[in-house]
């Protein structure tokens, strides 16, 4: 009895032992996100070390867009997650980024007031993230003013035109231009786009102009936000196409 007592004990250890050590190699197999040295195939966050930074916190702000029927607030929702891998993984020189988010209803005087809070209230030592149809226009002048250069996704032409702003994106225009340039070589007999009218005249100017230059009809129908009625919205733009048009959106 004490013989297979022994035998059955032993079995018990070996098996936690096991267990053990399969737990020891699958913890070690799975770094945490964004640690490690840094290489030409191997992006890392903050200084790769795996271990929260616990310094004084780099004030950080952004600005999104978050209307009915249009939300920007992903770009920002992801600016945030990479800081948050940032700051667990030893932040900047051991200090954690302060990540400050708002949203922006499409108003320019919430806008301008958003922008003042981050640099004179929070007293962010940058401004990254930013997308909205019209808050561009509305502040680049003021970041210029208190030396701020705001990365960005870009709507208006104040996002790629001004020295205050600089956008990751390419924007409207000149995705509505490849797209009528695809739609010319895909034999389209007339071009509509439809752009917010915040922006139609910036955002639909290119592509009307590679409809002119293929010699077929071009017009741009801007649209007032929210959006309503998107069904009316389409037809109306199917009609404008006519037969064998193309529709940018």
């Amino acid at each position: 009895m004490r013989s297979t007592k022994t035998m059955i004990g032993g079995a018990a250890a070996g098996a936690c032992l096991l267990a053990l050590m399969l737990a020891g190699w699958a913890t070690g197999a799975q770094a945490p996100v964004g640690s490690g040295k840094a290489s030409a195939t191997k992006s890392v966050c903050g200084l790769g070390t795996g271990k929260k930074a616990t310094g004084r916190p780099i004030k950080i702000g952004g600005i999104d867009m978050l209307i009915p029927g249009v939300d920007f607030t992903t770009i920002g929702k992801v600016a945030k997650a990479y800081f948050d891998c940032v700051n667990d993984n030893g932040g900047i020189h051991g200090r954690p980024v302060n990540y400050i988010l708002y949203n922006e209803q499409l108003n320019p005087a919430q806008q301008a007031a958003l922008a003042r809070k981050l640099v004179e209230s929070d007293k962010v030592v940058g401004v990254v993230g930013n997308t909205s149809f019209t808050e561009c226009g509305t502040n680049w002048k003021y970041y210029k003013a208190k030396g701020f250069v705001v990365i960005g996704a870009g709507v208006q032409a104040e996002c790629f035109g001004t020295p205050s702003i600089v956008e990751v994106n390419m924007g409207p225009r000149y995705s509505n231009i490849g797209a009528a340039q695809a739609l010319v070589r895909a034999g389209a007999k007339s071009i509509v786009v439809a752009s917010p009218s915040t922006i139609a005249a910036y955002a639909d100017g290119g592509a009307i102009k590679v409809a002119q230059a293929a010699g077929i009809p071009g017009k741009s129908v801007p649209v007032t936000l929210p959006v309503t009625d998107a069904n009316t919205i389409v037809q109306q733009l199917y009609q404008a196409a006519g037969p064998g048009g193309g529709i940018i959106l």
